[in-house]
C-alpha cells in the first residue's frame, strides 16, 4: 500500500506538523499569530511531487494536532516541577 507518492513527502508532511505542533501549542505564540487551517494548507500545496495532498486529509491532521498536542516526556515532567 502506498500512502504518499515518494519519501520526500512524508519527510515534508512530518515537518509540517512538528511545525503545527510547535506553533498551535506553543504559549509563548500570540494566539492572533497561530498557525490557522488554511495557512497549513496552504504550506503544504505541491509537497506530493509537485500535487497537493487530500484537503481533508490535511484538515484531518490539522484538526487531531489541535486537538491532541504531542510532546516528549520529558518535557510533560519538566512542566509539571515548575508548577509545583
Amino acid at each position: 500500500l502506498e500512502v504518499f507518492s515518494s519519501a520526500d513527502t512524508a519527510f515534508i508532511l512530518a515537518f509540517s506538523v512538528i511545525m503545527l505542533n510547535t506553533d498551535l501549542h506553543n504559549p509563548n505564540i500570540k494566539e492572533e499569530k497561530k498557525m490557522t487551517l488554511e495557512s497549513f494548507i496552504k504550506n503544504n500545496r505541491g509537497i506530493a511531487d509537485g500535487a497537493d495532498l487530500p484537503e481533508e486529509f490535511l484538515t484531518g491532521v490539522f484538526e487531531r494536532i489541535k486537538s491532541n498536542p504531542f510532546s516528549l516526556k520529558e518535557d510533560d515532567e519538566a512542566r509539571e516541577k515548575l508548577k509545583k
